[in-house]
């Protein structure tokens, strides 16, 4: 799991090209830097563990101040599903949302809610992901390896 600062860790690296701007409003741009440069680049990988239960079949990832950007390896169960799109659902699955769908071995595996993973078909069962994330809007924290590697970009992106 990625170590996580404080975000007025990295007030002083923005406060640097806005000196006279209110923390709050700093604070609000480095997110969106952060979130900007984590979604071009995909800098921000993990691996996550968490349980699908009926009767959504959809598990929450469980890393904080963290949304989805794209899932790239899952595992159920230790099964291989192969990461799609909704949309992709939709074309090939057509009655994938089918709440009466009934459950079966899961192939696919889409994010289709914020912070949840979707398994199609419908199975339960222990999910291993890989994922690349950014930081969520509502985010107190960021990853500390931004601030380490990244803190002119973050800096001058705020």
């Amino acid at each position: 799991m990625t170590m996580m600062l404080d975000i007025d860790d990295f007030l002083p690296e923005a406060l640097r090209y806005a000196p006279n701007t209110s923390e709050f409003v700093v604070q609000r741009a480095i997110i969106q830097a952060a979130r900007d440069l984590c979604q071009r680049c995909s800098l921000w990988r993990e691996p996550d563990r968490f349980e699908i239960t009926a009767p959504a079949m959809q598990g929450i990832c469980t890393i904080s101040d963290a949304d989805i950007v794209r899932i790239t390896n899952a595992r159920l169960d230790g099964s291989q599903l192969e990461p799609k799109t909704a949309e992709w659902l939709d074309e090939h699955v057509p009655d994938w949302a089918d709440p009466d769908a009934p459950i079966a071995s899961a192939r696919y595996v889409a994010q289709t809610k914020p912070g949840t993973i979707t398994v199609v078909p419908k199975a339960t069962g222990i999910m291993d992901v890989r994922l690349v994330l950014k930081p969520a809007m509502n985010a107190l924290s960021l990853p500390a390896f931004l601030l380490r590697e990244y803190s002119d970009e973050i800096g001058r992106g705020a």
